[in-house]
């Protein structure tokens, strides 16, 4: 038995499922960053501005979620 109560994770089954959903969160909150960020950058004509504003309102919405469950996995572990 290890004296650091953090050297025993890696044996938990719960830990390792709970790793794997917030690896799955951090590349899907950093795909959904770049992808903001290329919308946000680019030039683009008026027509195409309506409906690239939508897609801006989407990903920012799905991105204040994985934020927020990303937060609840990581305070299991805190």
């Amino acid at each position: 038995m290890s004296m650091n109560f953090l050297d025993e994770m890696d044996e938990w089954p719960e830990y390792h499922t709970v790793r794997e959903v917030v690896i799955q969160l951090e590349k899907e909150h950093l795909q959904l960053c770049q992808d903001l960020e290329a919308i946000e950058s680019g030039p683009v004509s008026e027509a195409t501005a309506r409906e690239l504003k939508t897609r801006v309102e989407s990903i920012q919405k799905r991105l204040r979620e994985v934020r927020g469950k990303l937060t609840e996995a990581l305070d299991l572990y805190r």
